[in-house]
């Protein structure tokens, strides 16, 4: 689910990246799932873990040039994680 929703946010905002780079951050990103089974669970299902994994992906992935690039594809990870878990939440 990562890995299309980081390529699809490349593919609308028209910009190349490195396929090695978004397979290593998908795969990073997809194995917080196995944190649940850590004393970490807290955080990573706190609002708060949730937007600095967000922030962490989208510079794994685009890299950080400045503000205004960053921005954009923040705006479409987040709200991409949070709509996967609670469709009813995004179209309400």
């Amino acid at each position: 689910m990562n890995i299309i929703l980081l390529l699809l946010t490349a593919r609308f905002l028209k910009r190349k990246i490195s396929m090695k780079r978004l397979l290593i951050v998908a795969a990073v990103s997809s194995s917080t799932v196995f944190l649940i089974l850590t004393p970490l669970e807290g955080f990573f299902l706190h609002p708060l873990g949730k937007f600095l994994l967000s922030v962490g992906v989208v510079i794994g992935t685009f890299g950080f040039y400045n503000f205004s690039f960053l921005f954009p594809r923040f705006i479409y990870v987040l709200y991409g994680q949070f709509c996967s878990r609670r469709r009813s939440a995004c179209f309400s």
